[in-house]
């Protein structure tokens, strides 16, 4: 059984690092060394950020990277937004979190974020690179 689950894990190791690498160079991010994470800049102070993936080690006994998110920084009516997917739900949906980097959201000003304009653009850009790099 260890023999055959070494040989699944490093098929699945090369096909989902090699994904991510090619998902990364094709979408135009550059990996930030010292800081270990891709960031990929969009004008205006805004940036799209990934961050640095290895599969876990073989003993981990996992097919898959523990931390699939990509995070999106911008600047909406003068303060700092965070937007974070993070996977797909039960219903197969990849929701988007968005908080305040000071202060917080209540739950209906979240809603209008997502369902307004400004963001419109962003989430569909962004359910590309996460889908791009992830699948």
């Amino acid at each position: 059984m260890g023999m055959i689950w070494s040989i699944l894990w490093n098929i699945n190791k090369n096909t989902v690092e090699g994904k991510f690498q090619s998902g990364v160079a094709e979408l135009g991010f550059i990996y930030n060394e010292q800081l270990g994470y891709y960031t990929k800049e969009m004008g205006d102070g805004t940036t799209f950020k990934l961050p640095n993936q290895k599969m876990p080690d073989l003993l981990d006994f996992s097919l898959d990277f523990h931390a699939k998110h990509l995070d999106y920084y911008t600047e909406i009516r003068d303060e700092t937004l965070w937007l974070r997917w993070s996977g797909k739900d039960k219903d197969g949906q990849n929701p988007v979190t968005i908080n305040l980097l000071e202060g917080s959201l209540s739950k209906k000003e979240e809603e209008d974020l997502k369902n307004g304009t400004e963001l419109s653009n962003i989430i569909d850009e962004a359910e590309k690179i996460y889908e791009t790099v992830y699948k």
